[in-house]
């Protein structure tokens, strides 16, 4: 069985070691190969994302799944066919058998140096001089510089709380909304992975900030391979199911074409020990501090059957703005009124016995194709003229905009009703209805932007926010 190791458990070891070093070569030979061939480097990019052009007969392009219950299904067929690919050069090259790509843990606590690209990545050059194949020019100069992540794009612990596979009805999900009736990301294509992406790139046109170059940049197969691993930690935690639906289940994703091609399902890629696939990872442990950070004061659920989670109704609206709110390079601002949700009905599902409120936060619509940050951290009722760092117990989550060009594109995959997102903001509403600061009847949203440009390359965008609301279970 082959396994998938942490980058910077192998560059700790050393900074060239052997994976890394071959993983050069194999990029080197990949990109020597025409566009036309199934396993060159240009092509594999392509598949997840190619801009307009004259495209090679067959080639199954353009094609990533975002914004859906289908992203880690997809993601993770799309790895396996790149991996064999890779490991294929590899071989032919004279390598070891057995390569295997590594992963990128970004969330790593206990590595001083997980938030930065590894060494491989951010030198130019090859110990013997030559140019390294694994650098590029195309990222925010910043992270090739050695800087950090900001700790806020690599949070996990957002993304691994929803214990429901499927986002919709109001509720937040761990992978994302059924299409073709809703789209909106599930938690973990948003933090981590849309954040890294902007992150790695910078707000402006580093490759990894769009669907149609992310794929040629080195570092963003070892960012998916961790997007992968997650899933696999969610899975392992208590009360986290996949769908059993068979339209997820029986998806089917072909990639590559002729003798290359693969072709598999949802459902053939779900043990990653057997076949077709026949990888682990080093380590499916939950990053240090997520129990503690997810559960918060709160007693775990007990566990529901995919029937009991079934019957779980809709949250409902009970606030929403009527403007369209805009994301600059500076905080924005949202207030609406709020009603208490409508007595009986239905049973509500409750975040505790104790009978606590489920609260989420909704951002719909965003869109814009100028971007003046990679995304925006938003907190709940933050005191006037005050530092939002100074009260960290508001903040509410974080949103990511990669991929929001490619969302408000009128004749994109979502027609250009860009990006939704949906916060599960009931820790934070439990602490301010304590602090008495929770208003039962008016809510502010502020947008605090992340990952802004450097100094000189500050601009306003034209980054929009259709609606915000407010959901309640």
């Amino acid at each position: 069985m082959y396994e998938r190791r942490d980058v910077w458990t192998l560059s700790d070891e050393h900074p060239w070691h052997p994976t890394l070093e071959w993983y050069a070569r194999a990029v080197d030979e990949l990109r020597a190969r025409p566009a036309s061939d199934p396993a060159s480097w240009e092509y594999l990019a392509a598949i997840h994302g190619r801009r307009p052009g004259a495209w090679p007969p067959g080639a199954t392009w353009n094609q990533c799944q975002h914004g859906n219950w289908f992203f880690l299904p997809w993601h993770r067929v799309y790895l396996h066919y790149f991996e064999t690919v890779v490991r294929q050069a590899v071989r032919t090259l004279g390598g070891p058998a057995d390569w295997t790509l590594p992963y990128w843990d970004y969330s790593d606590a206990r590595q001083p140096n997980a938030r930065r690209l590894p060494p491989a990545f951010r030198e130019p050059h090859l110990p013997g001089g030559t140019p390294n194949p694994l650098f590029t020019t195309e990222r925010d100069p910043r992270m090739n510089a050695g800087e950090e992540l900001g700790r806020g794009a690599v949070d996990v612990a957002p993304a691994l709380r929803p214990r429901g596979f499927e986002l919709g009805a109001g509720r937040p999900g761990f992978g994302g909304a059924r299409p073709p009736a809703e789209h909106g990301e599930g938690s973990l294509e948003n933090v981590p992975h849309g954040a890294v992406h902007m992150g790695v790139a910078g707000p402006r046109d580093g490759w990894m900030g769009r669907f149609a170059t992310a794929g040629l940049d080195p570092v963003f197969w070892l960012h998916h391979a961790n997007i992968d691993r997650l899933w696999e930690v969610w899975r392992g935690m208590e009360g986290h199911d996949d769908p059993a639906d068979a339209a997820w289940l029986n998806a089917r994703f072909t990639i590559g074409h002729g003798s290359h091609a693969v072709s598999l399902a949802t459902r053939d890629v779900l043990d990653v020990s057997r076949p077709p696939l026949g990888y682990r990872y080093s380590s499916l442990a939950p990053p240090e501090g997520v129990l503690d950070v997810r559960l918060d004061a709160r007693p775990l659920p007990k566990r529901r059957t995919r029937t009991e989670w079934k019957r779980v109704m809709p949250a409902e609206m009970v606030g929403a703005s009527d403007a369209a709110v805009p994301l600059g390079a500076s905080l924005s601002e949202v207030q609406f009124a709020i009603e208490a949700p409508r007595k009986g009905g239905f049973k509500v599902a409750r975040v505790d016995d104790a009978g606590e409120p489920e609260v989420f936060l909704k951002v719909e619509n965003v869109r814009g194709l100028e971007l003046a940050a990679g995304g925006y951290v938003l907190y709940l009722a933050l005191p006037a003229a005050s530092s939002p760092d100074d009260h960290p117990e508001r903040r509410a989550g974080e949103i990511s905009l990669f991929g929001v060009r490619e969302a408000s594109a009128a004749d994109g995959e979502h027609g250009g009703s860009g990006l939704t997102f949906t916060l599960d903001v009931t820790e934070v509403a439990r602490v301010l209805r304590e602090a008495g600061d929770w208003s039962p009847d008016r809510l502010r949203v502020t947008f605090v932007p992340v990952q802004r440009g450097v100094e000189d390359e500050v601009v306003d965008g034209d980054v929009r926010v259709g609606r915000v609301s407010v959901f309640q279970a």
